[in-house]
């Protein structure tokens, strides 16, 4: 099966600001910047860690694949059909075919903490 027909799931990308520090050297999150674009990928989940502490965190990464021209950076967060809400982990790879010398599709890791 071809890559093209496995990127039928609906997902939005919504781009972020900059992660900012607040008085006491604490992460506050970027801010949503513009609406949620909607585009057909792909979701597959490649790993699943449970840590168990002083609270319960299960950490999961995820792999996306986007057609050629998603506007996608490592600020971003990628939302599935059901609400899952995925943080792209790391810069996007422009997959490159040697074959037709161009793009093929787009691929990042994607970290869902709950």
């Amino acid at each position: 099966m071809s890559l093209g027909r496995l990127l039928n799931q609906p997902l939005t990308v919504q781009a972020t600001s900059d992660a900012t520090l607040d008085d006491y050297g604490s992460v506050i999150p970027g801010l949503p910047i513009g609406d949620p674009i909607p585009v057909k990928g792909y979701l597959e989940q490649t790993a699943t860690t449970e840590y168990v502490g002083g609270r319960q965190t299960t950490v999961t990464t995820w792999a996306a694949s986007l057609p050629v021209g998603t506007a996608i950076t490592p600020m971003d967060y990628i939302t599935n059909a059901v609400g899952q809400k995925f943080q792209v982990s790391g810069e996007p790879w422009h997959v490159w075919n040697p074959r037709t010398k161009a793009v093929h599709h787009i691929e990042c890791k994607l970290t869902e903490v709950t």
